[in-house]
C-alpha cells in the first residue's frame, strides 16, 4: 500500500480521530528490568489514548466489535507486560493488540500507537527500534490514525528516526505532554464533540493525501 492510499484513507470521514501526531513525552524515563525496559509515562499515556479511540469508535459505530480497531506497538517486554496490564485494568485488554514491529509484519489496525519507551543518552538506547525497516512497518501499519510516543531529543540522535522527527516538526504535529499527559492525548480527536453529531467530511491536513510521514 503506498503512502497516498493510506494518507486517502486516514481522510475518512467516518473516523473520529485525527490521522498523525508525535507526542514528547519528555518528562517521560526509562527503567530497567532485566534485560528489558519500560517507560510509565508512555504507558498512562499509551491508555488513555486507547481509551479515546475506542470509546468514539463506539459511539459512531454501535453494536460493532472493537477487534481491529487499535494495536500498540512497542519493542521492549517490559513494556509490553505494563501496557497490558493498565489495559486489563481498564477492561480494554481484549480489544487491543500489544506486540512487537515484527509481530506487527502484515497487519493492520484502524489505530496504531507506538510506545518508543527509551530517554537516556546510552549508545543503545534506540537500539529497540533502530533500523530503516522496523520503522517503516511501525509507521505503515495504522489505517486511519498513527500516534508516536517518544523522548524526541533521545529519537532525533538515532539517524534512522532523525528524518521522522524533522518530517514531524515541519508538518506542526508534535504534541508536548510532560506533566498534562491526559489533557493532552485530547487533542487526536478532530473535534471533541465529534460524536454528538453525524459523521461529516474533516480534512486533517497534517497528513494530505499527497504524502504520508517519510524517513529519507
Amino acid at each position: 500500500m503506498s503512502f497516498r492510499t493510506i494518507a486517502q484513507s486516514r481522510c475518512s470521514s467516518d473516523w473520529a480521530c485525527k490521522s498523525y501526531r508525535v507526542f514528547d513525552v519528555a518528562d517521560g524515563q526509562e527503567m530497567r528490568e532485566r534485560d528489558s525496559y519500560f517507560n510509565p509515562k508512555e504507558v498512562e499515556l499509551t491508555v488513555e489514548l486507547v481509551r479515546l479511540v475506542t470509546k468514539r469508535y463506539q459511539l459512531r459505530n454501535p453494536g460493532k466489535s472493537l477487534a481491529g480497531v487499535v494495536g500498540v506497538i512497542t519493542q521492549c517486554n517490559a513494556q509490553k507486560f505494563r501496557i497490558c496490564q493498565a489495559l486489563q485494568g481498564k477492561g480494554l485488554s481484549k480489544k487491543v493488540v500489544v506486540d512487537s514491529v515484527s509481530r506487527f509484519q502484515g497487519r493492520e489496525n484502524d489505530c496504531i500507537i507506538v510506545s518508543c519507551v527509551r530517554s537516556s543518552n546510552k549508545v543503545d538506547s534506540t537500539e529497540f527500534l533502530g533500523s530503516r525497516q522496523q520503522i517503516n512497518v511501525a509507521i505503515t501499519r495504522a489505517k486511519y490514525s498513527l500516534f508516536i510516543l517518544g523522548h524526541l531529543s533521545t529519537l532525533k540522535k538515532h539517524r534512522n528516526w532523525e528524518p521522522l522527527i524533522e518530517d514531524a516538526e515541519s508538518r506542526g504535529i508534535i504534541i508536548k505532554t510532560e506533566e498534562r499527559h491526559l489533557v493532552h492525548a485530547r487533542k487526536i480527536l478532530k473535534e471533541d464533540d465529534a460524536y454528538l453529531s453525524p459523521p461529516h467530511r474533516t480534512q486533517d491536513r497534517s497528513l494530505h493525501p499527497s504524502n504520508g510521514p517519510h524517513l529519507f
